[in-house]
């Protein structure tokens, strides 16, 4: 007789909803350079979005959840050092992205084609979604059992509380109003 499979907890359905909020935004950024109608005023509110909300979560995370989860074991701590590789990879891949400057159509600066103004920033914007899927991905067959079984609700809405208030004034409700 097969075993009936647990039913998922809201701190499972919940965390999934924010990294699949995480995986859209970069998509949608991919999706957006690709399009020439989209001015770099746009790409850049869109590219600060990514940029500040990965950041923060990731922050978020490092300072309030995974001291948690390190505390459960050696395995847990184990199994969160593993992570460091791809979490750095990540925000590296975050700050080249912060690093262009969009309304000069370039890193640098300098004036330059819009040809090659999209180019650099598809460049890293594909580097930054590949990067965040990989990690979330990883992230998720490491984290999901832990949330599963060791943090406990109250636990995890302190996390998520910290979490969405932590946001700049005019994306704290992003978080909230997905889950709310």
């Amino acid at each position: 007789m097969k075993k009936k499979a647990e039913p998922e907890s809201r701190v499972i359905s919940e965390k999934r909803l924010i990294h699949e909020t995480h995986r859209v935004a970069a998509r949608l950024l991919v999706s957006a350079v690709g399009r020439p109608s989209i001015c770099p005023g746009v790409l850049s509110q869109l590219r600060d979005f990514v940029v500040t909300v990965l950041r923060d979560h990731h922050e978020m995370e490092a300072s309030l959840l995974w001291p948690r989860i390190m505390a459960i074991g050696p395995e847990a701590e184990y199994a969160v050092a593993e992570l460091t590789p791809e979490h750095a990879r990540l925000l590296t891949t975050l700050e080249r992205l912060s690093g262009i400057d969009l309304m000069n159509r370039g890193k640098t600066g300098r004036s330059s084609t819009q040809g090659d103004f999209r180019h650099e920033l598809n460049e890293v914007a594909l580097e930054v979604h590949d990067s965040l899927d990989a990690y979330l991905k990883r992230q998720e067959t490491i984290l999901f059992p832990a949330l599963q079984s060791d943090i406990t609700l109250s636990q995890w809405d302190t996390f998520f509380d910290r979490l969405t208030t932590s946001l700049p004034g005019k994306w704290m409700g992003g978080y909230r109003g997905m889950v709310m």
